[in-house]
């Protein structure tokens, strides 16, 4: 995440010069129009009083002030948009509900998936990295590394660095590594169970796949094919966070079935 402090990019120009009077234009269809959408979504976030949430790309702000309400005096919201002429709604509707637990911030943002791609971030604007909660938590190391040097080999002699590094991966997938890797490497066939939409499992299964190349991705026990185990004496099962218990004894269970003699 980058404030902005000058020298726009040629995309935040366009936004701001072109898209934003289309978008203002628009703005009963855009947001008043898909409320019933966001109401749908709020449910099933895991959002709480007293909690600290970054909106980014928060637009007209209607989402940033929803958060502000839900975290409470207790809680902090930062909206984050490229475009200061949606933010000024936000803003209003903010100062209109007497909301002083929300703030939106003039900045851009940028996915970097890899240390290759931190040569892409301005070096002269003030820069914040947080990480996916499931990415691998030394990957999040080296790219924290790399774009460190990045910015003070190329801010110049005099500039300030402005860099701050919060690494928000969870605390499970740090303790689930460690246990992969002295697991899966013992077994001849790995099964790995997770939905196959689930970054946190994406992440670990291809880590135990690097562990032991004779390792499934699994949903479940459908998945499960009898000539994976011609000639292997070992299985082991594992699967992400979200994993479920039961998923695992399953999975288990046909395991069981298909090897009987």
């Amino acid at each position: 995440m980058q404030e902005n402090n000058g020298g726009d990019t040629e995309i935040v120009n366009f936004w701001n010069e072109v898209l934003v009077p289309k978008f203002i234009k628009y703005k009963h269809i855009l947001v008043d129009g898909l409320t019933h959408h966001s109401e749908a979504i709020f449910p099933t976030l895991q959002v709480k009083e007293g909690d600290s949430v970054l909106d980014v790309g928060c637009g007209f702000g209607d989402t940033a002030v929803k958060l502000a309400r839900i975290v409470g005096p207790a809680g902090r919201v930062v909206g984050l948009d490229c475009c200061d002429a949606f933010m000024d709604y936000g803003r209003q509707a903010a100062d209109d509900e007497g909301l002083a637990n929300v703030t939106f911030v003039n900045g851009d943002a940028l996915v970097v998936r890899s240390v290759e791609e931190v040569s892409s971030i301005d070096p002269h604007k003030k820069v914040l990295l947080f990480s996916q909660t499931t990415m691998d938590p030394e990957r999040f190391k080296e790219v924290e590394r790399a774009l460190e040097d990045h910015l003070k080999k190329n801010a110049g002699e005099k500039a300030y660095v402005h860099f701050r590094s919060d690494c928000t991966i969870c605390g499970q997938m740090k303790k689930r590594k460690p246990g992969l890797s002295s697991f899966a490497h013992k077994y001849d066939v790995m099964l790995f169970v997770s939905g196959k939409n689930s970054s946190n499992g994406k992440m670990l299964y291809e880590y135990c796949l690097s562990l032991n190349p004779v390792t499934y991705w699994i949903s479940g026990q459908e998945d499960v094919e009898k000539q994976w185990f011609d000639g292997c004496e070992s299985i082991g099962i594992s699967g992400a966070t979200s994993t479920s218990r039961v998923q695992l004894e399953s999975v288990m269970e046909q395991v069981k079935k298909l090897t009987a003699s």
